[in-house]
């Protein structure tokens, strides 16, 4: 399990605000986790779905949660291939 902790982000005045979360690894496949706002006046909260590439290299996934702009709220999680491929001599 994987603790997530932005005790340290700015104030929400600056546009920001603190919040904390877990990531689990699911059978070396999957990270499953969550977060939430630790603000009072913040409602922010969600959940996160991210597979992993079989050698772990990369991982791509969905956020869904709740912000302050509606009660529900997604976006896709991207994260790209390695950019380079091995080569052989």
């Amino acid at each position: 399990m994987l603790q997530l902790n932005a005790e340290r982000a700015v104030p929400v005045a600056e546009g920001s605000y603190r919040w904390r979360g877990e990531l689990r690894l699911w059978d070396n496949e999957a990270l499953v986790g969550w977060y939430r706002s630790t603000d009072a006046a913040v409602r922010s909260k969600g959940t996160l779905y991210l597979a992993l590439h079989q050698h772990g290299t990369y991982a791509w996934g969905r956020w869904v949660g709740m912000s302050y702009d509606s009660p529900v709220v997604t976006a896709g999680v991207p994260s790209p291939a390695p950019r380079t491929k091995p080569t052989r001599s």
